[in-house]
C-alpha cells in the first residue's frame, strides 16, 4: 500500500506489519476491551475467517510477498491472540526457515517487466471517496493479471522506466508532473496506461490485453495471484482448479512446504489448486 520499489530503490528496507486476520481474530472489544472500551471496532474487518485452513491460506500469501519482493516484516495480531494455533505457528516457523535460506541468494534482482506508478501529489488531494475506491479497485485488479510488476513513486520515474517495456500510471486525477512523464513515454515508444476520470480502473482482462501487446510476459492467465522473482513463485487461487504457469525458460517447482519431490523440468508448469488455496514454489 506503498511504492515499496522506490523505498528500495533510495537504500532503504521496507518494513511491512502483516496483520493478517484468521479464524482466531475477534472484535477489539471482545478481546481486549481496554484498548476499545466502547466498542467501536467491531466492524466486519474485525471478524474471523471462517476456519485454520483459510487462515493458513491468507498468511501463507502475506509471506509469499514478502519473500517474493525481499521486504522485512512483522506479525502483529493486534491483541487477542490471531496467531496462537499450533498450525499456525508451524506455519510462521517454516517461513522463517525458508526466508533465512533466501538471504543468502546471489541475485534478487525483480523479474518485473511492468512499472506501476503512483502519484503521492496527487493522492494529497483525493478526498473524493469514488476516487479513492477506483485506486483501491485498481490495486486489485492489479494483482490478478498474472505479471508481476514494481510500484514506485511518480518521482522515481525519469531514474527507472527504462528497465521496463511498459508503465502503468495509478492515479485519477491529473498533474504537471504526470504530464511530463506521459510525454516522455510517447517520446521513448514505451507503451503506457493511465487512469483517469473518464477511466477510473482498468479490469485484469484490459491489463492483461495491454501486457500482451506490450511483450510483457504474463505468467499466468487466469485470475489468481502470482507473485515471482528468480527463485521463488507463490500463487494464490480463489477458485481453485488446474492452473498453468507459463515461464520464460524449463523450470522445475519445488513445493516449499513439502520438499518431497520436484515437477519435471518444462516452460509451462500445471498446478492442481484447491479454493482459496495458496502455494509456495522455488524455481530450479
Amino acid at each position: 500500500m506503498y511504492p515499496a520499489s522506490s523505498v528500495r530503490l533510495h537504500g532503504k528496507l521496507c518494513m511491512q506489519e502483516c496483520d493478517i486476520r484468521t479464524h482466531l481474530t475477534r472484535p477489539l472489544g471482545e478481546a481486549a476491551p481496554e484498548y476499545d472500551p466502547k466498542n467501536h471496532m467491531c466492524g466486519k474487518i474485525w471478524h474471523g475467517l471462517k476456519d485454520a485452513d483459510t487462515a493458513v491460506s491468507q498468511i501463507r500469501k502475506a509471506f509469499g510477498r514478502q519473500l517474493v519482493k525481499g521486504n522485512g516484516f512483522w506479525w502483529f495480531d493486534m491483541w487477542g491472540g490471531w496467531y496462537d494455533d499450533p498450525v499456525l505457528m508451524s506455519e510462521i516457523r517454516r517461513f522463517r526457515e525458508i526466508y533465512e535460506e533466501s538471504v543468502n541468494a546471489q541475485d534478487r534482482a525483480s523479474v518485473a517487466q511492468l512499472a506501476v506508478f503512483i502519484d503521492e501529489t496527487a493522492y494529497s488531494k483525493m478526498t473524493d471517496c469514488v476516487y479513492r475506491n477506483a485506486i483501491c479497485g485498481q490495486r486489485k485488479a492489479l494483482g490478478y493479471m498474472g505479471a508481476p510488476y514494481d510500484i514506485f513513486d511518480l518521482s522515481d520515474f525519469e531514474t527507472v522506466y527504462q528497465h521496463y517495456k511498459a508503465v502503468i500510471f495509478v492515479t485519477v486525477l491529473p498533474s504537471g508532473h504526470l504530464d511530463r512523464v506521459l510525454s516522455s513515454c510517447r517520446k521513448a515508444n514505451i507503451p503506457y496506461l493511465v487512469n483517469s476520470d473518464l477511466k477510473t480502473e482498468f479490469s485484469s482482462q484490459e491489463l492483461r490485453l495491454f501486457c500482451k501487446k506490450a511483450g510483457v510476459h504474463l505468467y499466468c492467465e487466469t485470475d489468481d495471484i502470482v507473485y515471482v522473482n528468480k527463485d521463488y513463485i507463490v500463487i494464490h487461487s480463489p477458485d481453485g482448479g488446474k492452473k498453468t504457469l507459463r515461464f520464460t525458460k524449463s523450470v522445475s517447482l519445488i513445493d516449499l512446504m513439502d520438499e518431497s519431490s520436484a515437477s519435471p523440468r518444462d516452460i509451462i508448469q500445471t498446478v492442481c489448486m484447491k479454493k482459496g488455496e495458496t502455494r509456495l514454489f522455488s524455481i530450479c
